[in-house]
């Protein structure tokens, strides 16, 4: 009898954007109070901004998350009590405790067996697919799972912070994984990761650290997400280092992918990244210009949008990859 692959497919990819949106000439104009304005237009100019998305007052994360996980599960065809595990990626949650994907649980009105939080910044959605991967896979109880990032970074940050409040946008996208037993071995088949830990004061929030944040002495500014320049020129070299280091641990090259999902933060970035695997610049999707930078949904949003856009063919490899704060670079495997 031929031994079957428990594989870990796609099943569906959902998202929520904000209805509101601000153009890159709102902003710059913005900025002009702090006399940046001119700083604002370039950093734009050079990673790729037009629009960014923004919730409204009376959205959080977690109107956003249970909007896209609804988008989802419709795409899909099934309803929450499909769900066996909910997996909530945020880096700027609603609530500490209880966790996300309790109240996403709660929201749906899903009787999911097993429900977790995970907070790696802007890889967190992509180490979630990584532990529900893992969890299907081992747990044959486990039929599907639930993953939903979420970024609302906005209201969080500095004001006077051009990186933060005129680059980044407010998202959610949700995927559906599914087990499938088959002969064949697809959907995603492994990931590596690249970590050094030099740049840990650059990104943090809240700048002043969990400790101090009911310290009345301390100014609000300072309990805000902080978010420096930093050297990070060294990021296209090295994601392309871990994505041909994926790519050989299951025999292929980087010319065998069909389509790359990067860090949405750069589109400079993401050519250089290309240019650094000797590959053509049209191999990657980039979708920030009209979104703004997503955070661990970023990566994601650009797949939903490339598969609206052009289904994949059977058979065909997929790249996710991007980076967090401090840093680490984590990529996945997918074959369609």
């Amino acid at each position: 009898m031929t031994k079957l692959n428990r594989n870990v497919i796609i099943k569906s990819v959902g998202t929520y954007v904000p209805k509101k949106k601000v153009h890159k000439n709102e902003l710059i104009q913005y900025f002009e109070q702090y006399g940046s304005q001119n700083e604002a237009k370039e950093l734009m100019d050079e990673i790729g901004r037009e629009t960014i998305s923004m919730m409204d007052e009376n959205e959080t994360v977690i109107t956003m998350s249970l909007a896209s996980s609804k988008i989802c599960l419709e795409k899909a065809g099934l309803t929450p009590n499909d769900i066996d595990v909910i997996i909530s990626a945020s880096n700027t949650p609603e609530f500490l405790s209880p966790t996300g994907a309790m109240l996403i649980r709660d929201g749906l009105n899903s009787n999911a067996h097993q429900v977790l939080d995970v907070n790696c910044d802007c890889i967190g959605m992509l180490q979630g697919l990584n532990v529900a991967t893992s969890l299907l896979k081992l747990n044959k109880q486990y039929k599907r799972a639930l993953v939903v990032g979420a970024f609302g970074c906005l209201r969080n940050s500095r004001k006077d912070n051009i990186i933060s409040y005129a680059t980044v946008g407010d998202n959610s996208t949700a995927m559906i994984l599914e087990v499938q037993e088959e002969e064949i071995e697809r959907g995603f088949l492994g990931h590596r990761s690249f970590t050094d830990s030099q740049y840990i004061e650059a990104i943090q929030f809240p700048a002043c650290g969990m400790s101090k944040i009911f310290d009345k002495n301390i100014d609000e500014f300072e309990k805000r997400l902080r978010w420096d320049n930093f050297n990070s020129h060294f990021i296209p070299q090295s994601s392309a280092d871990v994505i041909t280091e994926l790519l050989t641990d299951y025999n292929y090259k980087p010319e065998d992918v069909t389509q790359f999902f990067l860090s949405q933060f750069s589109i400079e970035y993401n050519e250089l990244t290309m240019d650094a695997m000797s590959l053509p610049h049209n191999r990657f999707t980039f979708i920030a210009d009209k979104y703004g930078y997503t955070g661990p949904c970023s990566p994601l949003l650009a797949l939903h949008d490339r598969i609206q856009e052009k289904p994949f063919n059977e058979s065909e490899l997929c790249i996710m990859c991007s980076v967090a704060a401090g840093c680490i670079i984590t990529a996945l495997l997918y074959k369609w």
